[in-house]
């Protein structure tokens, strides 16, 4: 196909000589009534400038631009103030300016522009203050307090939602909680409030609280606790309490079997300088947070990454365990603070929950020194087959500590001499 023919210039050409004869165009082109003779006719193509034009008016900040007030503006670009608005008004987040309500507590009051507004009705889309789980309507020692109660539940058990709320409290501020008793008007910062609100959702949601600050007293001492390791329990304080009271022979080399979080050894360490205390566990992560916590107390502590005490020689004074003696069906019954938060791997004791803790009892007589004691923590109903197993394999039964429940927890096990 040829190129097209140029078009004739102004006033020339054939339309020219058309109008000058008075005839009409060639090629079948029409006179206006009174006018000049129709345009040539436009190309099929619309110029690039054109076509980028329209784009643009399109795609007005990346998305459609739809027009009328019912659509509000276009995303991406700044709403126009309101006609006779105040420049101290509230506005939504699509610029309306919100009814009032006689509410002048500023930013955030709730009220709606109007039913067809998407702009979330409250500038900012911020919380309603006043409700009881908005940290905004909590301002006070007091207030946080009774957001706390209404937030937590009661567990068998367990403590009630206001103990545990003035727990967490109390670790956020830095103070003793018969500080917070009086001085419930007591103003607390927003940055506070807001965490303590985080604090408070996350307990409510079943996570430990000792997870939640960080940190578990143990004899008197404060530990690092993450869900590495086992979060401390009292019961293991009846192994420190013995080993106060018939101290062993100076020099004594005491063994920690599964240490976790490491409170155990490192307590032993600190209460009995004149014993080297080694720690073992198979977890890394498990033996990371013992060694945080050893340099946390300057204690003299050695960990071994181990399974039990298998690549250790014998000759220790002492030997403390603080094994898993769950049954594995078991599990499924802990509270969800336990079952869902602590690690499986920490509780789990096999099928009769004792399949961890008679692995050690058969290595105890190597471990052991002649004379030498071990003290190994157990489950409730546990004892007597524990005992009974330790016998069979030439170890002497010395006594057995009780919980405050009553519950016989630790064994005392002797090596003859």
């Amino acid at each position: 196909m040829g190129a097209p023919p140029p078009l004739a210039p102004a006033g020339g050409g054939v339309g020219g000589a058309a109008r000058r004869r008075g005839g009409r165009l060639g090629g079948g082109g029409r006179r206006r009534h009174g006018g000049s003779p129709l345009r040539p006719p436009r190309p099929a193509h619309r110029p690039l400038r054109h076509r980028r034009r329209r784009a643009r008016l399109r795609l007005v900040g990346g998305a459609p631009r739809h027009r009328g007030p019912r659509h509000g503006r276009a995303p991406g670009r700044v709403a126009a103030e309101p006609r006779g608005a105040d420049p101290g008004d509230e506005h939504c987040r699509r610029g309306h300016r919100l009814r009032s309500s006689g509410d002048t507590r500023g930013r955030g009051s709730g009220v709606r522009c109007h039913p067809h507004c998407r702009g979330g009705g409250r500038a900012g889309g911020a919380p309603r203050p006043g409700r009881p789980d908005s940290p905004d309507a909590v301002t006070t020692v007091a207030d946080l307090l009774e957001l706390a109660a209404s937030r937590l539940s009661t567990r068998p058990g367990g403590p009630s939602p206001r103990a545990e709320g003035r727990f967490l409290l109390a670790r956020l501020l830095g103070r003793d909680e018969s500080w917070l008793l009086a001085h419930g008007d007591a103003a607390v910062s927003a940055e506070e409030a807001a965490r303590y609100h985080a604090w408070v959702e996350r307990r409510a949601a079943g996570e430990p609280a000792h997870y939640i600050v960080g940190t578990c007293p143990f004899w008197g001492r404060e530990f690092v606790v993450t869900p590495a390791a086992l979060i401390p329990r009292p019961e293991t304080e009846l192994i420190v309490q013995f080993l106060l009271a018939s101290p062993p022979p100076r020099g004594a080399r005491i063994l920690d079997v599964g240490t976790g979080s490491g409170c155990l050894a490192v307590t032993l360490a600190l209460e009995l300088p004149g014993s080297p205390v080694v720690a073992t566990d198979r977890s890394l992560p498990a033996l990371a947070l013992a060694r945080h916590n050893a340099r946390r107390h300057t204690a003299p502590l050695h960990l071994v990454l181990a399974d039990l005490g298998g690549p250790l020689a014998g000759g220790w004074g002492v030997v403390t365990a603080n094994l898993p003696y769950i049954p594995t069906a078991a599990l499924a019954t802990l509270p969800p603070e336990v079952r869902y938060f602590e690690p499986p791997v920490a509780l789990d004791g096999g099928a009769d929950g004792l399949a961890v803790v008679l692995a050690l009892l058969d290595d105890l007589p190597r471990l052991l020194a002649a004379g030498g004691t071990a003290l190994v923590e157990l489950g409730e109903g546990q004892a007597d087959r524990a005992a009974a197993h330790a016998r069979h394999r030439g170890l002497e039964e010395a006594g057995r500590l009780r919980d405050a429940a009553g519950v016989e927890r630790v064994l005392v096990l002797r090596r003859p001499r």
